[in-house]
């Protein structure tokens, strides 16, 4: 029996022909119709011999034939030696049963290629989301820090609370705003408000008596009076300008003259309150040697030592440094016992003392206020005065303060998308390049 005529009665069981086509099928499906070689191919793939298969082209064809034979006589049931039985050397052939050719022959789908542009698509977006929301919350200008304030302590028994305050008659100044520190002289109000000037108020009327800031200014960076003393000798009165250092306004001729700094060696960034002291010598507290008062709200959300205490000899402009390491140092206020001076810490609602001698250490004179503390004056009835702005447990700014306290990436963020921020800053910017 040969090899052509066992493979013709293999299709002829699967009832097929070597001749006959295959039925077509739609576009997708490819059918081919196989030739001899690849019948003798599939018959080879089914034909497993042992390891000691010998490598002679006669072997080969003994095993072949050998196998043919006997499936031959399975099917007439015809009793046949085995042949080469007795040579055990010889290769023996292990019959494997020959695969359907219908399953052989089954047309092959070839399946679409998946479209994964959606994929991709939403891969790059949620990509770019993620380097948003990290770029918001993860940098930025300000570096906050955690901390925590002292609770708010129980008012003393023997303090009542009052709203006489509430009854009083307000004088308007407008359209000036902002006032900040007073100084009352002979019944005359002083004031410095936050567009720049400098206001004298009697029986309710108010006078510019000064300006910071020339007229081609038209930035806040030209001027902003805040704290405010009366001098040693009554005849003038000495205030802070954040951004321009301490003047004196004369009460006289209302002439102004800058006592610090002059000359180089010193620029200031955000000063704030000050001190006279008996020997003429001033204490000012500098809230930020990183941020200006334009740049006020970074100061408040990064919440770090930034602040220090100098202190300034207005005859010849000299000045060392007093006390660093202060959180906003706001308020000045001299002691009652004129070895210690007081120093408000507007972002831990506290106030701290500082001795004069420069050797004994700090301590905190009064914590746990009911707001954040800013200016800082004698009562002439004793004790201080300690205005305080936003009241604790009773705002919404007291609450996001105290809740962002262990949470310096709120604050950050926060301050990102401000009116302060990067973001608006850099919108501001588009806008105004895009109008152009």
């Amino acid at each position: 029996m040969t090899v052509s005529s066992s493979i013709a009665s293999v299709l002829d069981d699967q009832k097929l022909s070597p001749d006959s086509k295959p039925r077509q099928s739609h576009s997708s499906v490819v059918q081919r119709r196989p030739s001899v070689l690849y019948e003798m191919a599939i018959m080879r793939r089914h034909l497993v011999t042992s390891r000691e298969h010998t490598s002679t082209r006669t072997s080969s064809q003994t095993i072949t034939t050998s196998t043919l034979v006997s499936r031959s006589v399975s099917r007439t049931g015809t009793t046949v030696p085995n042949v080469n039985r007795s040579n055990k050397s010889s290769t023996v052939a292990v019959m494997k049963p020959l695969p359907n050719m219908a399953n052989v022959l089954r047309p092959v789908v070839r399946k679409p290629k998946q479209d994964n542009t959606l994929w991709y698509i939403f891969g790059v977006i949620e990509a770019s989301v993620l380097g948003v929301l990290f770029w918001l919350f993860f940098t930025g200008e300000v570096d906050p820090v955690s901390f925590k304030l002292t609770a708010v302590k129980e008012v003393p028994a023997s303090a009542v609370q009052n709203a006489r305050l509430s009854d009083i008659s307000q004088i308007n100044i407008g359209p000036h705003y902002g006032a900040e520190s007073i100084v009352y002289v002979n019944g005359t109000l002083y004031t410095g408000t936050a567009d720049g000037k400098i206001l004298r108020i009697t029986d309710s009327k108010v006078q510019v008596v000064h300006d910071m800031r020339s007229a081609a200014c038209g930035s806040l960076s030209c001027g902003r009076p805040l704290g405010m003393r009366l001098s040693q000798d009554h005849k003038s009165i000495v205030f802070v300008d954040a951004f321009q250092g301490i003047f004196s306004f004369s009460l006289e001729n209302e002439k102004v003259v800058k006592l610090f700094p002059v000359g180089d060696g010193f620029e200031p960034v955000f000063l704030n309150d000050l001190e006279v002291l008996s020997n003429g010598n001033i204490f000012v507290s500098e809230t930020s040697v990183k941020y200006s008062l334009e740049q006020i709200l970074g100061e408040l959300m990064e919440s770090r030592p930034n602040g220090r205490l100098l202190l300034v000899d207005p005859t010849n402009g000299r000045w060392r440094l007093f006390a660093d390491g202060l959180h906003f140092p706001n308020g000045v206020q001299l002691h009652r016992d004129g070895k210690s001076v007081l120093v408000a810490e507007t972002t831990r609602a506290r106030v701290v003392r500082i001795p004069l001698d420069g050797r004994s250490p700090s301590t905190v004179f009064v914590d746990g206020l009911p707001g954040f503390p800013d200016n800082i004056r004698l009562s002439p009835r004793g004790g201080y005065w300690i205005p305080v702005s936003n009241v604790r447990n009773g705002s919404l700014f007291s609450w996001a303060t105290e809740f962002s306290s262990n949470w310096p990436v709120i604050r950050q963020f926060a301050h990102r998308v401000s009116p302060y921020g990067s973001v608006c800053i850099k919108l501001y910017t588009l806008k105004r390049l895009t109008a152009v």
